[in-house]
């Protein structure tokens, strides 16, 4: 039984996995990204410019930026939980829970 539940548990988390998840979300498909039923030309804007907010933002930036490539030429990334891994040309602040920090 322990070992069940244990399965259902990872089973559960992997199909949660905003690396899963957001793709089938956010699509990108000849310059025009796909949200939501929205549809927006990427081509009619300058400059895309990411912002992620929140304990799960560099995540969702990570993959986002992925889906969106070439598109981002920047961003900013917030959040409560510590980068891992820099994004190229994004801003990384860590920020604090459940109160805003001086950073």
């Amino acid at each position: 039984m322990k070992e069940t539940l244990r399965r259902l548990f990872l089973d559960t988390l992997a199909e949660l996995s905003l690396d899963r998840v957001m793709p089938e979300k956010i699509r990108v498909h000849e310059s025009v990204l796909e949200v939501g039923g929205e549809r927006i030309e990427l081509g009619s804007f300058k400059k895309i410019i990411l912002v992620a907010l929140g304990k799960a933002a560099f995540q969702m930036a990570r993959t986002t930026k992925a889906l969106l490539e070439p598109h981002v030429s920047s961003g900013v990334v917030v959040s409560s939980e510590p980068a891992g891994e820099p994004l190229p040309y994004m801003l990384h602040y860590r920020g604090g829970h459940p109160y805003p920090n001086e950073e």
